[in-house]
């Protein structure tokens, strides 16, 4: 997995609990990065805020899915997804569970 640095000063935002880096705090060239790739997000001073996958050109250029230490694999996707009850309630609405997992990591689709 490639490593990201930011600027200094600009991991201010994910520490306090933002999951995504705009591409004016990233300090490496975004043309370095492939899009969809997964990256390791680091502090100038080079301490890993956790990883997630790359658009190098978008504004959003890094949405961070797992935290420090923890790589996303296989099974880092699966529990989760294996541990929601699929399909529609009686009025055909997807558990709630889901619509937000989707708005996470869609940024935008609606219901």
């Amino acid at each position: 997995m490639k490593q990201l640095h930011l600027h200094p000063g600009r991991d201010r935002r994910i520490l306090q609990g933002h999951r995504w880096a705009f591409s004016n705090e990233i300090a490496d060239p975004l043309s370095d990065f492939e899009p969809g790739s997964w990256v390791e997000v680091l502090t100038a001073r080079g301490v890993s805020l956790g990883s997630g996958y790359i658009n190098p050109a978008s504004l959003i250029a890094v949405r961070l899915v797992s935290p420090p230490g923890q790589k996303p694999d296989e099974d880092f996707f699966r529990v989760p997804t294996e541990t929601i009850e699929l399909g529609p309630d009686e009025q055909g609405n997807a558990p709630e569970g889901i619509q937000r997992v989707l708005r996470f990591t869609a940024g935008g689709l609606e219901d």
